[in-house]
């Protein structure tokens, strides 16, 4: 839940937030935007969700905000509590998705800013088309693919701060039993079988979200599908 709930945050507000400062160049909110996409980008994972533990959590936090920074999870599944279960992952999904958003907001501003100089871009801006309509059915769909194709390089990164937004939020997923199996817990022996299973599974999960990004990709450019024939 914690992974597919991140990339779907992040992918979705990043590309959105990226056509968004496309639509307002040069406008303070853009602005604001462009430079907490580079900030999120940079932050670590683990000092910002300290961070927000440090300052929001309900019984030691400055500022203390109940229901949703618990430093200690309670696990619930969607279908049995759905309240619980998104309150436990609401914080870990933004904070783990949010440097996936800024990359993603770069890169779709960037590819925006390239294909708003196109000629049927300029067409449909002379005769009369809304520009938020614009972005949307000629400036958007292109950069769906570009941003598709990027993913894939980001996951070893991405996987990685999984590890680290369990280990910070206790959220109990599979790697967060990697920090056990390397004896960091109570100082106990190495468990090389569970280390070796979790480099096993993440080189699973990074062949098959690289596969579903290649499909993705597929789908959403045409240029792809073309190249085959």
């Amino acid at each position: 839940w914690l992974l597919a709930g991140s990339i779907v945050v992040g992918i979705v507000a990043g590309v959105l937030a990226g056509l968004w400062c496309a639509v307002h160049p040069r406008t303070l909110r853009a602005r604001a935007l462009q430079t907490g996409a580079a900030l999120a980008y940079c932050a670590p994972v683990y000092f910002v969700g300290l961070g927000l533990l440090y300052l929001f959590n309900p019984d030691f936090g400055i500022f203390p905000v109940p229901f949703f920074f618990d430093a200690v999870s309670r696990w619930d599944s969607p279908f049995t509590d759905p309240w619980m279960w998104l309150r436990t992952l609401l914080v870990p999904w933004l904070v783990l998705a949010a440097p996936l958003a800024g990359m993603c907001l770069r890169l779709t501003l960037a590819t925006a800013r390239e294909i708003t100089e196109e000629d049927y871009v300029r067409t449909a801006v002379a005769k009369g088309l809304p520009l938020g309509r614009v972005m949307r059915r000629h400036v958007g769909p292109p950069t769906f693919g570009v941003t598709a194709s990027f993913a894939p390089v980001t996951l070893p990164l991405f996987l990685f701060n999984v590890i680290l937004v369990e280990r910070v939020f206790s959220v109990p997923g599979f790697f967060y039993h990697v920090w056990e199996a390397i004896g960091q817990n109570n100082e106990s022996a190495i468990n090389l079988p569970i280390v070796i299973a979790a480099a096993l599974w993440m080189t699973v999960l990074l062949i098959v979200l690289g596969m579903l990004a290649d499909a993705i990709l597929w789908r959403l450019d045409p240029r792809v599908r073309g190249a085959e024939l």
